[in-house]
């Protein structure tokens, strides 16, 4: 006599195991996403950490620091040996002269370090780019508030805009800020009101230096131009750093602009600008712009001296630095603007005997 089995229990135990294989396959689905998750939220916190490394790496490049000893200090506050006032000068064009090998054939352009994890504790890529924001239009102190219209020499100055794939003439652009400026009647606290309210057509608003090719032959300089490389509220006055000029200002005057490798391939042209620098120079004068023409290879249709923008001797103290740290796939960008601190009875702080003007953040932007 044959016992069959009821088909019920075949079917069940099929059910049962689909179940336990769909169970199966989410469970490995979850741990696959969390520890995928997990890694990315690591590399990003390393690569935000790089990042911020990137702004204190471009402070250290812009630092000049003076060796002193507690004697020096001394007879800096007396101000009675000639002998002193002539050395010390001559070590502060010495540490002025190796602050512009740094920081000059790199302005405007990407600098790249690759970190190596036996070396530096992580595999990734620090990129920083610095600028100086007393080599743009401070766009505050370019317009006259009191007369609601732009300063005669920077009218004439922003009527030669031309952003890429935009009909708007300069003339056009200088009437649209006009306008935006007057309504507002009170200075700007943030550069990107400009593009929001003013400048609404112009799609760029952060600078994005010259790309770095493959070859350095096949480098090319930008063509666009960035809202925040032509304007800048930071500066504390309306006129410009000759030497330190953004790459948009060197596009408007017609100089030549940044390319990605020109630290490498023009080192002998910006060793003879620096050599021949002198800081103390009206930067108005023509025969001062002799001095930067390896560097600009002026062409444009500008007279310089005509305008009177440019500062009567060189001191820039603010500049902007956009650093980006990469782990694995993951990229962080930040732009920070930072200051070089003047205080009054304090211009100088004392560290290990170097003397040493630090710099602050004044603003900080995830991009």
């Amino acid at each position: 006599m044959s016992h069959k089995k009821p088909s019920y229990i075949l079917i069940f135990t099929l059910t049962i195991l689909s179940l336990v294989t769909i169970l199966t396959q989410q469970l490995l689905r979850t741990v696959y996403v969390g520890t995928h998750f997990d890694q990315a939220m690591i590399e990003r916190e390393h690569a935000e950490m790089l990042a911020l490394g990137g702004v204190n790496l471009a402070i250290a490049q812009l630092t000049s620091k003076i060796h002193t000893n507690k004697k020096d200090q001394k007879k800096t506050k007396e101000k009675k040996d000639p002998a002193f006032a002539k050395a010390s000068a001559g070590r502060e064009k010495k540490q002025r002269t190796k602050m512009l090998k740094r920081v000059l054939p790199n302005l405007n352009r990407w600098q790249v370090f690759d970190l190596q994890e036996n070396i530096d504790g992580v595999e990734g890529q620090v990129k920083i780019c610095v600028s100086c924001e007393n080599g743009k239009i401070n766009i505050n102190e370019a317009f006259d508030f009191k007369k609601k219209q732009f300063k005669p020499e920077y009218k004439k100055l922003l009527e030669s805009l031309k952003f890429k794939k935009q009909q708007a003439s300069g003339a056009q652009i200088v009437k649209q800020l006009t306008t935006f400026l007057k309504k507002r009647n009170r200075k700007l606290e943030e550069i990107s009101l400009l593009q929001t309210q003013a400048l609404k057509t112009v799609s760029q608003l952060f600078y994005k230096p010259p790309e770095r090719t493959e070859k350095r032959r096949d480098s090319k300089p930008n063509e666009k131009l960035a809202i925040q490389d032509i304007f800048t509220i930071w500066s504390k006055s309306d006129k410009l750093e000759a030497l330190f000029l953004s790459d948009a200002l060197c596009a408007i005057f017609g100089f030549r602009r940044p390319r990605a490798f020109d630290s490498q391939t023009r080192k002998e042209k910006f060793e003879t600008v620096i050599k021949s620098f002198d800081p103390n120079k009206d930067e108005n004068n023509p025969d001062y712009w002799k001095t930067l023409h390896p560097l600009y290879e002026q062409k444009g249709s500008f007279k310089i001296e005509d305008f009177k923008i440019f500062s009567s001797k060189f001191e820039p103290t603010v500049y902007s630095v956009l650093s980006s740290g990469k782990v694995g796939n993951v990229e962080q960008k930040l732009l920070a603007i930072i200051e070089k601190e003047s205080k009054k009875g304090e211009d100088s702080k004392q560290v290990n005997n170097l003397q040493i003007k630090p710099f602050k953040i004044i603003r900080l932007y995830w991009i």
